[in-house]
C-alpha cells in the first residue's frame, strides 16, 4: 500500500475535523497547509502590521510552549480564538510543527474577537461577516480533535516524512527532478515534498549546485530533449511535452538559448 503524502495526510486531517492544518519549519515560516488560505478573518488581521505581530508572537509563544511540553499544546489566541499545536520530530530531533484552528465555541465568542480585532481594522462590517464565518467547536470537541491531530503527528514522525538533514537536501531535491521533470513541478510543490521553507531550498540548492532549482530543472529538460530530437522522430512539440515545458514556443526559446540552435536545427545537424 502507497504510503501518503504530506499534501494528503493534511487534507485527510482537515476532513477528520473541519479546521485548517498548517505545517511550519523550526523558524516558524509555514510550508504546508490545507486549506491553503487562512479563514478570512485571520486574513484581515495579518494584513495589519500591528495584529499581524500579535499574531505572530502568539504563535511563537505556542511553539515554544509545545516545545517545553514535547507534545500538543492547546490555546486561545489574543483574539480569543482556539488553536493548536504539536512538534514534530525526525530521527528524534525537532524539525517543524503541526498546527490546527482557528475556531470558536459560539457565536457570542466569534463577536467577541471582532470586537478585540476592531482598532486593527477600520472596516467593521468586513470585520463581523469574517468573524461569523469563523467555525465553533466546543473545548471538549477541540480536545479531541486536537489528539487526532497529536496522532496524526506521532504518524508523520515514525514514519520519518519529515524534512531531510540539510547536507542532504540539494541531493535529494536534485533526484526529484530527475524522477520528476516531466510534470509541473513549482517550489510551492517541492515545499511540501520536502518539509522546509521555499527560501531554505533555494539557498542550499545554490550553495551545492551554483545554480537555481529552475535552472537545474530546464538544464534536465532540455538533456531528455536532445535524447529525444536524436533518436526518434517525435514531433517538436510532442518533445517538449514529454520533457515537461507546457508550451512548444517556449521550448524552443529555452533551447536555443542554451544550445545556439532551435530543436529543428539541433535534429537535422543529427
Amino acid at each position: 500500500m502507497k504510503q501518503p503524502d504530506i499534501p494528503d495526510l493534511l487534507r485527510r486531517l482537515h476532513d477528520a475535523t473541519g479546521f485548517r492544518i498548517s505545517i511550519h519549519d523550526r523558524e516558524m515560516h509555514e510550508i504546508a497547509a490545507y486549506p491553503e488560505n487562512h479563514l478570512a478573518f485571520c486574513r484581515i488581521l495579518h494584513a495589519n502590521e500591528n495584529s499581524a505581530r500579535i499574531c505572530f508572537k502568539s504563535d511563537a509563544d505556542a511553539f515554544r510552549c509545545a516545545d517545553g511540553k514535547k507534545g500538543l499544546h492547546i490555546y486561545k489566541c489574543p483574539f480569543g480564538l482556539f488553536e493548536a499545536v504539536c512538534p514534530l520530530y525526525r530521527y528524534g530531533a525537532p524539525v517543524g510543527y503541526l498546527m490546527m484552528g482557528q475556531v470558536t465555541e459560539s457565536n457570542a465568542d466569534a463577536a467577541d474577537a471582532a470586537r478585540r480585532a476592531g482598532e486593527f481594522c477600520p472596516d467593521r462590517d468586513a470585520l463581523s461577516e469574517a468573524a461569523r464565518s469563523i467555525p465553533h467547536v466546543s473545548h471538549e470537541m477541540m480536545r479531541a480533535y486536537a489528539d487526532i491531530m497529536s496522532v496524526f503527528a506521532d504518524y508523520m514522525t515514525v514514519s520519518n516524512l519529515i524534512n531531510v538533514k540539510t547536507a542532504e537536501l540539494p541531493a535529494r531535491i536534485y533526484d526529484f527532478l530527475l524522477t520528476h521533470f516531466a510534470e509541473k513541478i513549482t517550489l510551492e510543490r517541492l515545499s511540501g515534498e520536502f518539509l522546509c521553507s521555499r527560501t531554505h531550498i533555494l539557498e542550499t540548492f545554490r550553495a551545492k549546485y551554483g545554480c537555481t532549482v529552475s535552472d537545474a530543472l530546464n538544464g534536465i529538460r532540455l538533456k531528455n530533449a536532445d535524447k529525444l530530437l536524436s533518436e526518434s522522430d517525435m514531433p517538436v512539440k510532442n518533445i517538449a511535452a514529454e520533457c515537461g515545458f507546457t508550451d512548444a514556443g517556449y521550448f524552443s526559446r529555452v533551447y536555443a538559448k542554451s544550445r545556439g540552435m532551435t530543436p529543428t536545427e539541433a535534429r537535422n545537424r543529427g
